[in-house]
């Protein structure tokens, strides 16, 4: 009786640590209600925060709109998680798509991707940039029922963009008046100085 109990209790317990990519929203927060790059735990152990997972082609970009290359590395075959809190995250430098073997999380489909089990090793994507000045990725990976390793890695646009709106020349308007009022002062006085 003691070693069936003991065996459903041990059954138990990895059935709940075993990796659920799925879990973590659009926003990366999990069902603790915290967000899964932050925890101090997660499925009962201290995730591991590396340094090898995430690499950029380029840490830093022009404008909106560029495109860089993100090498994900180091994966674990259990589980992955991929994210980027702006832009969009694609397999496809010229188009729209999912990781083979991937799902897009629902209501973020071009900036979450997660697969559970049969994790290849390395993963290419392409990262183009969106409006914001800095973008994160952010990856976390497990062997199943193991320590999560994650991390995040930051690429920033060298020129923010501050307006949407287009810029009005009556500013220019006002400045080219102004240099044709002083021009006529100027004149006036060089008229009033050659009089005299």
């Amino acid at each position: 009786m003691i070693r069936m109990n003991t065996l459903i209790i041990f059954i138990t317990l990895l059935s709940v640590v075993n990796a659920n990519p799925s879990k973590p929203g659009c926003d990366l927060i999990g069902n603790s209600g915290k967000n899964v790059m932050k925890r101090t735990t997660i499925m009962g152990a201290v995730p591991v925060d590396a340094t090898n997972l995430i690499s950029f082609s380029s840490n830093k970009v022009n404008a909106t709109g560029d495109v860089i290359t993100v090498t994900i590395s180091n994966l674990k075959t259990g589980g992955a998680v991929i994210h980027t809190s702006s832009g969009a995250l694609s397999a496809s430098n010229s188009e729209q798509a999912t990781p083979a073997g991937y799902t897009a999380k629902t209501g973020c489909t071009d900036k979450m991707f997660y697969k559970q089990f049969g994790v290849g090793a390395s993963l290419t994507l392409y990262l183009t940039i969106g409006k914001e000045h800095k973008t994160t990725v952010s990856v976390l990976t497990a062997a199943g029922k193991s320590t999560v390793t994650r991390q995040q890695k930051a690429v920033t646009s060298s020129s923010k963009k501050t307006s949407d709106k287009p810029v009005s020349s009556s500013g220019i308007t006002i400045c080219n008046q102004s240099y044709h009022n002083i021009i006529m002062i100027m004149m006036a006085l060089m008229m009033m100085c050659n009089s005299h």
